[in-house]
């Protein structure tokens, strides 16, 4: 697990946002669930469940402090999946944070280096978008309401490696 600084910055606006999206659906901002959005906001690679409880428990210091259990782990992910404030990566099924929590309708592409398994959201600007979301509606009649892609292959930096 790396961490991020260019998400460093954004992890306070990333948590602002989360907690706004959550009392707005009317679920409660409890210690675990900040927990779980501020460990989110610091990283960059995607974390599983297991990874994240155990970081989480891991900066409270004796397990009588932990904050969280794997059952909340896996209730708090699946809550947030559905409000769009994370995305599951496939096949490594860890988690990331959504840095798109202002757009309801946009693209969400992710780009996951197979050889290090850093994931990235990257923004898609809606002029490229728009002619395949056309082509959904007209030839498939078949209306979107969420968007994600996931594109596997190798990074810059993997690619300089090799």
């Amino acid at each position: 697990m790396s961490n991020d600084n260019s998400k460093t910055n954004c992890g306070n606006y990333y948590g602002q946002k989360c907690e706004q999206i959550l009392r707005n659906s009317g679920a409660k901002v409890t210690k675990p669930r900040l927990a779980v959005i501020n460990l989110l906001s610091t990283v960059s690679d995607s974390l599983s469940p297991r990874e994240i409880l155990e970081e989480i428990n891991s900066t409270s210091g004796k397990k009588s402090n932990q904050i969280i259990d794997q059952v909340s782990v896996y209730r708090i992910l699946d809550t947030f999946l559905k409000l769009g404030l994370v995305h599951q990566v496939f096949p490594t099924g860890g988690y990331i944070a959504c840095t798109h929590l202002n757009c309801k309708a946009g693209l969400h592409i992710l780009i996951h280096c197979t050889e290090c398994q850093n994931t990235e959201e990257i923004d898609i600007p809606g002029d490229i978008f728009s002619p395949l979301k056309w082509y959904i509606e007209q030839h498939k009649k078949f209306i979107p309401k969420n968007h994600l892609f996931q594109i596997d292959g190798t990074c810059a930096h993997c690619q300089k490696i090799d």
